[in-house]
């Protein structure tokens, strides 16, 4: 008649035979170590705040043919400080205006209204955190092309 524990290391005998105290010994471990791994590693949402998402932003008004870009953070930032570099530019990869520096917590930097006629145009952002950086470009927008 066969047994209803396991082996544990495929010998036979009385001291690796798997009983139901040692099965509910391996399952407190188990639960222990995922507890305690969950309370020692950081919750996600704080480590994404922390690092500063970047998130561009396009602005484009048509009637005056201008543009702003807008960069900063997708989720509240907390860190300290923090690099930036916000860019409006052209199709072809071309500058039209940029702003960079560093600023600390919740900020949207912008580039300010600039001309872009005859352009279709993109925001790009970056940010970097402490060596952690992240970029974003919106699409792009023909109304200043027409």
């Amino acid at each position: 008649m066969r047994s209803n524990t396991s082996n544990l290391s495929g010998v036979s005998g009385p001291g690796n035979q798997m009983t139901p105290n040692r099965l509910v010994a391996v399952a407190l471990t188990a639960a222990t170590l995922t507890l305690a791994s969950a309370l020692i590693a950081p919750n996600r949402s704080d480590a994404r705040s922390l690092s500063c998402n970047a998130l561009a932003a396009l602005g484009v008004n048509p009637a005056n043919r201008t543009g702003i870009a807008e960069g900063g953070d997708s989720i509240p930032c907390t860190a300290s400080n923090w690099y930036y570099d916000v860019q409006l530019k052209n199709n072809a990869g071309n500058i039209l205006a940029e702003v960079a520096g560093y600023t600390s917590g919740y900020s949207r930097p912008n580039t300010g209204n600039v001309g872009c006629a005859g352009a279709i145009v993109h925001a790009f952002a970056y940010n970097n955190v402490g060596g952690a950086g992240s970029s974003d470009t919106t699409g792009t927008n023909s109304d200043c092309a027409y």
